[in-house]
């Protein structure tokens, strides 16, 4: 089991390092400034709509690190308390292998249908990470939302379907 734990680790760093309390905004709950730069890479995708269908009403856009690869854009109350990540990214790991990695840590996967050959739904709750994974080609693709701080998940199908909408998006513009 440790072994596996391990090759998830390395296999989805990408996305869980996204997630991390670490780096700019990514505080207990301070004060975290807004992005307010013209972003052009894939945080450009995510808009307060996406926000308000993942955490409710009361949360805004914060910190963004940006590229044309991945994107993890923080999720703060209106007050400027950090409350969560929105990742976008890509990686050369296998669609297979992802899916062998979250069966052997008894991760709960659901199909989701349209999004490219296969995708799935995975969720972590002990550490309120919940993406969606999309083959792609040789690798996969991710969108995955991380809560903390007190902040709340809506019911799963509500967070499958604004996870979906993200990723349908994201599909179109890569």
């Amino acid at each position: 089991m440790i072994a596996a734990r391990f090759l998830l680790a390395s296999t989805c760093v990408v996305a869980l390092a996204a997630c991390s309390d670490s780096g700019p905004g990514s505080d207990a709950g301070g004060d975290s400034p807004a992005t307010t730069v013209a972003l052009t890479g894939l945080c450009r995708l995510v808009t307060a709509d996406h926000v308000t269908a993942l955490f409710g009403p009361g949360y805004v856009l914060g910190d963004a690190e940006d590229s044309d690869a991945s994107c993890n854009y923080g999720v703060d109350t209106t007050e400027g308390g950090s409350r969560g990540r929105i990742y976008l990214g890509g990686s050369g790991i296998s669609y297979d292998k992802t899916v062998e990695d979250s069966t052997a840590l008894g991760q709960p996967m659901t199909d989701v249908a349209g999004l490219g050959s296969r995708a799935h739904f995975t969720a972590d709750d002990s550490k309120q990470q919940y993406w969606i994974v999309i083959e792609d080609g040789t690798g996969s693709l991710s969108v995955l939302v991380q809560f903390k701080n007190g902040a709340v998940p809506p019911a799963e199908a509500d967070l499958i379907a604004a996870l979906t909408t993200l990723a349908e998006e994201y599909l179109a513009a890569v």
